[in-house]
């Protein structure tokens, strides 16, 4: 038997674990989900124990193919007219409770990208209650394309959440991604699109990587009907679909007889938060690095841990900036610039620290905002005062005064990529990177740490040794734009990382 090569032996293995490498980094950690409903379309035909197949209109059964364990959504517009595609919806609805989590699907749409076409990964309500129409559902699109991308978004998919009734709040009756925003973005290609729906929260991803947030997600807390998982797909034709209102430009719109490209879907996921990793329902933004300024207009330090807080400082500098982590439970927990955690020390006089390695009930708070202010409440019922910057911050007040009270200033978002009460937390950034220094920031000094960097067809890039402090770099100076795996193994670290170069 002839011995392989390094290079295909790579190639190969990497073929072999890709199908677990292309799992994306679910907000806040994979171990906070439950995966609740999922199809890999490894069949021969369309699961109707799950999917209704819908027959109506342009819609039919025949443009609907399971093979190679995709499903596959044709557009056809044949000589003599007749208009054909393709519309799956899932039997389960989800609705109260149920509808919060995270929803994700691997489509791409192969063929020319020239907009006569409309294929479209959406989770709607439906307009019609009980049999009978009505008005009409939250609608979330999280990949859509259609002549209109090609007459407004160069050609690019968009994402939009659409409000319940297509009311209008604050002057508009939606949001949708904007032409600059879907740039980064090819529907054209293999990738996950994604979206996390909370109380306080409607945000969408791209191979798990957020890029929109809803500015609404109160009225998406407020729909009351089931919401369904829907893949569909038909020609873009100018006046010819009654179920397409919006006309694209008669140039990019679909004519007899063309050879239309066709909608593939590889998977759909849907998870649910386990108990106990429920996000805080009070809107705080998890991840991001705030400021804290106190009614005296001064701001709240962490005093790098050594002495007890104070809310003194007249700018924000390192010790002026917390990381808002998920503390579980419904709490928070804040992470200062030292890598600790900061505690209400239970109420004690001698003040609050920045000082913890780890969240326990003194360090969980309940986050709460009222007229655009935010108040910390600890594990014994008090509150955290800033008093007034005239001695150390406690957490001993009954109720809530001007010393009690907030404003939040986010500077930044962090990019832990592992969940926060994970060991070994790795911090990369930027992520998307169009710059030329991939930044890696350990909780530890490092020691002959192995440093791959591999693409999408499993070749090496890059490799490199780190040794010594706990903030590295790599050189990424010409690295071409696309998804790569950067592999850290280790004496104590063994990760793969994914990070996008734009």
């Amino acid at each position: 038997m002839k011995q392989l090569n390094t290079n295909k032996l790579i190639l190969i293995l990497f073929l072999l674990i890709s199908p677990y490498l292309m799992i994306a980094q679910l907000p806040g950690g994979n171990n906070q989900w439950d995966n609740v409903f999922a199809d890999e379309f490894n069949g021969n035909s369309v699961n109707e124990n799950i999917w209704r197949i819908r027959v109506q209109n342009v819609f039919r059964r025949n443009t609907l193919q399971v093979n190679g364990g995709t499903l596959k959504i044709r557009n056809i517009y044949s000589n003599n007219g007749v208009i054909s595609g393709g519309w799956i919806d899932s039997k389960r609805q989800f609705r109260g409770e149920n509808k919060y989590g995270y929803y994700e699907a691997r489509v791409r749409i192969k063929g020319r990208a020239n907009g006569n076409i409309w294929p479209s990964w959406w989770v709607w309500g439906g307009n019609y209650r009980n049999g009978a129409p009505g008005p009409d559902a939250t609608e979330f699109d999280l990949m859509e394309y259609s002549g209109n991308s090609a007459r407004w978004f160069n050609n690019k998919a968009t994402t939009s959440h659409h409000y319940r009734e297509k009311k209008n709040i604050n002057g508009k009756s939606h949001i949708t991604s904007t032409y600059a925003s879907v740039q980064n973005r090819n529907a054209f290609q293999w990738h996950t699109w994604g979206m996390l729906w909370s109380p306080t929260e409607v945000s969408f991803y791209y191979d798990g990587v957020k890029y929109m947030t809803s500015d609404q997600p109160s009225d998406a807390a407020l729909e009351p009907y089931g919401m369904k998982l829907i893949f569909s797909s038909s020609p873009h034709t100018v006046n010819a679909d009654p179920e397409q209102p919006d006309n694209p430009l008669p140039a990019n719109a679909a004519k007899p007889g063309d050879n239309l490209a066709t909608f593939e879907i590889d998977w759909v996921r849907v998870y649910k938060r386990k108990p106990g990793t429920n996000p805080p329902s009070s809107g705080a933004p998890i991840g991001s690095v705030i400021t804290l300024q106190g009614n005296n207009g001064n701001y709240v330090s962490s005093e790098n841990g050594i002495d007890a807080m104070n809310c003194n400082r007249n700018s924000p500098q390192a010790w002026e900036k917390f990381t808002v982590v998920n503390a579980g439970n419904g709490k928070i927990a804040l992470k200062g610039n030292n890598n600790k955690y900061v505690s209400s020390e239970n109420g004690n006089t001698s003040g609050i620290t920045c000082n913890r390695t780890s969240i326990g009930a003194w360090e969980a708070f309940t986050w709460r905002t009222n007229n655009g202010k935010v108040t910390l409440k600890g594990s014994n019922g008090k509150y955290i005062s800033s008093e007034n910057g005239t001695r150390t911050m406690t957490c001993n007040r009954n109720s809530v005064g001007a010393w009690e009270q907030f404003t939040i200033s986010t500077t930044s978002k962090s990019e832990y990529l592992a969940d926060e009460s994970e060991k070994n937390q790795i911090r990369m950034f930027p992520n998307p990177n169009n710059t030329e220094v991939l930044n890696l920031d350990f909780n530890q000094k490092v020691e002959n740490l192995s440093a791959t960097l591999i693409d999408m067809k499993g070749r090496i890039i890059l490799e490199n040794t780190l040794t010594g402090s706990k903030q590295q770099s790599l050189n990424i100076q010409g690295l071409p734009k696309g998804i790569y795996m950067l592999n850290l193994k280790g004496e104590k670290i063994n990760k793969q990382l994914k990070f996008v170069k734009e």
